[in-house]
């Protein structure tokens, strides 16, 4: 699972700079490893040098302590994680209204 979770990661990755907006949606993903990891930063500081702002979408609080122990508070602002759909994707919507 987790190698089918990082192989999903690059393959979005790949097209990121068709977009202004991404949210990374871990719902399905109730813990990560360093694999996963690395996945993730990559693709986040692939999206911010393309200026595409990255949402976070993170239910689990298991995985939300492994997000931490990675630091990916310094690649996501807090404001950008959420733990739950909704307000996530209301979030990326106000702020792709308001992009050029």
């Amino acid at each position: 699972m987790i190698f089918s979770v990082s192989k999903a990661i690059a393959r979005q990755h790949a097209h990121i700079n068709e977009f202004r907006v991404m949210i990374l949606d871990l719902s399905d993903v109730p813990m990560l490893d360093m694999t996963v990891g690395l996945a993730l930063e990559n693709a986040i500081k692939d999206a911010r040098e393309a200026d595409c702002t990255v949402f976070l979408l993170c239910p689990h609080d298991e995985t939300r302590e492994q997000l931490q122990r990675l630091h990916i508070g310094d690649w996501v602002r807090e404001a950008h994680i959420f733990t739950t759909r909704q307000p996530a994707l209301e979030a990326a919507n106000r702020l792709v209204e308001v992009m050029p």
